[in-house]
């Protein structure tokens, strides 16, 4: 089965979504007997995302609540609003495209400053800010300090990704 092939109706003869809570679990017993009915569906990934595997196909379960809920399979990504990949609560998800999604992420480990859109230039000797729109690096200015990168950052990002821009 591929997301054209599952039906809503298969969906839901075979797993409960419960919304307020992002929980999954299994109302009809699956070929493979190590389910059991009423049991929690699916696992967690390397890269934390809840996978369910319904007829030998694998989804993630984000999209298979939007699928449960809106009867209609997501048209781009589904993006975890507070960046828990396995948090399938309804009001925890939303439609989003690529770059929308890869906004709303914390940032990265790697850094001098510890502040998302502040980089250290050694060539430059001050903190740069920069942006990726539409997967073009747009670079903001450089800076004297990393809060005043880190500031530009979030200026841009607020203005480029609206709901999606997440600072930390």
């Amino acid at each position: 089965m591929t997301n054209k092939t599952l039906s809503i109706a298969d969906l839901k003869k075979v797993l409960h979504y419960e919304p307020s809570t992002g929980k999954w679990t299994w109302i009809l017993m699956p070929p493979n007997k190590s389910r059991l009915i009423g049991t929690q569906a699916g696992c967690i990934t390397k890269a934390g995302y809840r996978v369910i595997s319904i007829g030998g196909v694998v989804y993630r379960s984000g999209r298979l609540a939007w699928f449960y809920i809106r009867e209609e399979w997501p048209k781009a990504e589904i993006d975890h609003r507070d960046t828990n990949r396995a948090n399938d609560v309804w009001t925890n998800l939303r439609e989003a495209t690529r770059s929308q999604n890869e906004q709303n992420t914390k940032k990265r480990s790697i850094g001098r400053s510890g502040l998302k859109g502040a980089i250290w230039s050694q060539r430059h000797l001050a903190w740069i800010s920069r942006v990726t729109v539409n997967g073009k690096r747009v670079i903001l200015g450089t800076f004297s300090c990393p809060a005043a990168s880190h500031f530009a950052y979030l200026i841009a990002a607020d203005k480029h990704y609206g709901e999606f821009a997440r600072g930390a």
